[in-house]
């Protein structure tokens, strides 16, 4: 687990796993310090100690930050597509993280935005298989967890992160929830139109019976009425039968009387004729009595039998014409119906889809999220100490024995505020009220686009190549920023080097134990400048002239800028003469680089040329964009300032050689700079203190 100390007299406080502190023995200390190199010696490793913010990542909580993150980009245009990246991040913390909630409601929780730092997946990767890394943020223990997470999910290339994660696990539930529902529902009605089938089976059958029944009925009525008409009409045909011979009978008796009587055979002839009109017109009226019953014979066949005509039936009954809607529109619902279900099943399916297509994104999301995990605690474990763990401290303070009880002489620490180290007072390297030297300074990241948004935890380190309004070699572009970046790859390379020299094949175990990762990185820094061709330095505007009175009589910590030379092994000079090969201006312009130009081989350079040797612990290549005005005279005889102790030839050395004391100590003298630069240079040490 991580640890944490801080020594008194007799006992020390030591940071637990899970941000506990204890306060322990000097001798368990000791002992605790001891177990932990053997453990490092024989996995062959060191440790990292490493700051978050400005350092790994760039985090803001501003919801205008929401703009570049990756996630649903696919359903936007290709503007607002290409500013979305992989590299930013959310987590989503407590509003009100460690205050005790009184207030109602209950504030939701806010949602912060990390931009990723370049290279960072290969740093940390590259970084693991040497090192054994501890995280140490101003920020909260949650937030140095959730940050963790979102690290390991980018390297393992899980794109959601938590709250998306989650809201994938949403998303696939209410779709399963709906189509339980769906096919509950479809179920159901599966249910209801068998049971309507044998209802309407059972109906038709019904029916079929009744009309059976009902033409039966009809067949029976026929024949009746048949029979009738059948019975009727042998009745008049006996009645005529019968009133033809009685008229036959009386013609006959007639016709006898009129033979003796000629006069009486007329009235009887008449007598007959009417007496026939009236059996027809009777005949005819017992026709329409019986309601068409009795019908007339054929014409032409007088003497045949009457034929019977079956009636035809015809109704005027609304209910017939209702029944025959109802049949339309019962037609209209079944189509309609069998358009529904076929919607409906349509429907299934793409639910279905949808479900399936939901199971396989969060299977192979929770599969990158468990190996993110896995990731997660082969990287950082619980190695984790936070500004809650060691609030006695207070924000602006970093302690090198609240990480390690004895020091850490196994460590390295990568940070972009030096202040917070320097204000410990118990660092076991590096001179009192600066930092320790196994500190390596990285630069402050700021990703463009979120410049001017809110950070969330501590103000980041000063950059001083900016602070001194510093704007050559500035990106145009994020994407030409994002390709300049390589301080990842620098401190990959730095920690490198310095691992291959701690466990180097020729180094025994005994003289191992006298090595030190602050020792390694002195050496390496000294060899910068301090090795051929040497480096002798003059600063214009960079260094107040009170300042450089206080460090000549060394009351008081040196100014930045003057450590970070020195510690490369070059020569702090107070002029320029014949002999400086260097002067780091914070302008053009002042009496020092007019003064430069005139000697050959001395170049007028930026900070960020210096800075950039600092932060990669190599010698720079001396660019266009490093240089102030025209690049150096050209020199006939090359003079290279080589090492005395290494060469049979003597030196010319020039007469910045009379500035050394004694000792060896290179000072700086008072009156050396312009009042000019000095009012310059108050202005730039104000800029570094902000």
């Amino acid at each position: 687990g991580s640890s944490s100390s801080s020594s008194s007299s007799s006992s020390s406080h030591f940071t637990v796993s899970g941000g506990l502190t204890i306060s322990i023995s000097q001798s368990e200390a000791k002992s605790i310090a001891s177990d932990s190199s053997a453990r490092l010696r024989s996995a062959k490793k060191l440790s990292l100690v490493l700051d978050l913010d400005h350092t790994l990542l760039h985090a803001t909580a501003d919801p205008r930050a929401e703009a570049y993150v990756a996630r649903s980009c696919l359903l936007l245009d290709d503007e607002n597509r290409r500013r979305r990246r992989e590299d930013v991040r959310t987590l989503v913390l407590p509003a009100m993280e460690g205050a005790v909630q009184i207030s109602e409601p209950i504030p939701p929780p806010l949602r912060h935005y990390v931009k990723l730092r370049p290279h960072l997946a290969k740093f940390l990767t590259e970084a693991n298989e040497r090192y054994e890394l501890t995280i140490y943020t101003a920020g909260t223990r949650s937030y140095a967890h959730k940050v963790a997470h979102v690290i390991s999910r980018h390297i393992v290339g899980a794109r959601l992160d938590e709250e998306e994660l989650n809201n994938l696990r949403r998303s696939l539930a209410a779709e399963e929830e709906k189509a339980k529902w769906h096919q509950a529902r479809m179920k159901r009605r599966r249910y209801v139109e068998g049971l309507n089938q044998k209802l309407k089976a059972t109906a038709t059958e019904e029916e079929e019976e009744t009309q059976i029944r009902e033409d039966v009925c009809i067949i029976f009525d026929d024949m009746e009425e048949k029979e009738e008409e059948e019975e009727d009409m042998a009745k008049e045909d006996i009645k005529e039968a019968t009133d033809s011979e009685a008229v036959e009978e009386k013609k006959g008796d007639d016709e006898y009387e009129r033979g003796n009587d000629p006069g009486k055979m007329n009235l009887t002839n008449t007598a007959a004729t009417d007496k026939d009109d009236t059996n027809s017109k009777a005949i005819t009226s017992d026709d329409k009595k019986a309601g068409g019953k009795s019908k007339s014979k054929c014409s032409g066949d007088a003497g045949s039998d009457p034929i019977p005509r079956k009636r035809k039936r015809v109704s005027f009954d609304p209910a017939a014409k209702e029944e025959k809607n109802e049949s339309k529109d019962t037609a209209k619902d079944e189509a309609a119906e069998a358009k529904r279900i076929e919607e409906e099943t349509f429907d299934q399916t793409e639910l279905d889809a949808s479900v399936k297509r939901l199971r396989a994104d969060l299977g192979e999301a929770e599969r990158l999220e468990k190996k993110a995990n896995e990731l997660r605690m082969k990287l950082f474990g619980s190695r984790i100490v936070s500004r809650t763990d060691v609030s006695d401290l207070g924000r602006d303070v970093k302690s090198l024995r609240r990480v390690f009880p004895c020091g850490g002489t196994m460590a390295a620490i990568i940070d972009d505020r030096e202040d917070v180290w320097a204000n410990a007072d118990n660092n076991a390297t590096g001179r009192p009220r600066e930092p320790p030297d196994n500190l390596l300074l990285i630069r402050p990241y700021h990703w463009k686009p979120f410049s001017g948004f809110a950070d969330v935890n501590n103000e980041a380190g000063v950059d001083v190549t900016k602070a001194g309004g510093e704007k050559a070699n500035r990106a145009e572009s994020v994407e030409d920023e994002e390709q300049q970046e390589r301080q990842l790859l620098w401190m990959g390379d730095i920690l490198r080097r310095v691992h291959e020299r701690y466990y180097a094949a020729t180094v025994s175990e005994e003289k191992r134990d006298s090595l030190s990762v602050p020792g390694i990185l002195c050496d390496l820094r000294r060899n910068v400048l301090g090795s051929p061709p040497f480096c002798r330095v003059v600063l214009s505007g960079l260094v107040p002239l009170h300042k450089q009175n206080q460090m000549a009589t060394g009351a008081t910590a040196r100014p930045s800028i003057v450590r970070y030379v020195e510690s490369l092994g070059a020569r702090v000079m107070t002029d320029v003469n014949a002999g400086t090969s260097h002067v780091i201006a914070a302008r053009d312009g002042t009496e020092k680089t007019l003064k430069a130009r005139k000697f050959p081989g001395c170049a007028v350079v930026r900070i960020s040329w210096l800075m950039e040797c600092w932060w990669s612990i190599t010698r720079r290549e001396l660019k266009p964009n490093h240089l102030i005005g025209p690049p150096p005279k050209a020199i006939s005889n090359r003079r290279v300032m080589a090492d005395p102790s290494k060469t049979k030839s003597s030196t010319v050395i020039d007469a910045a050689a009379s500035e050394e004391d004694g000792t060896g100590n290179r000072l700086l003298l008072s009156g050396s700079d312009s009042s000019e630069d000095e009012d310059f240079a108050a202005e730039l040490e104000a800029d570094f203190m902000q």
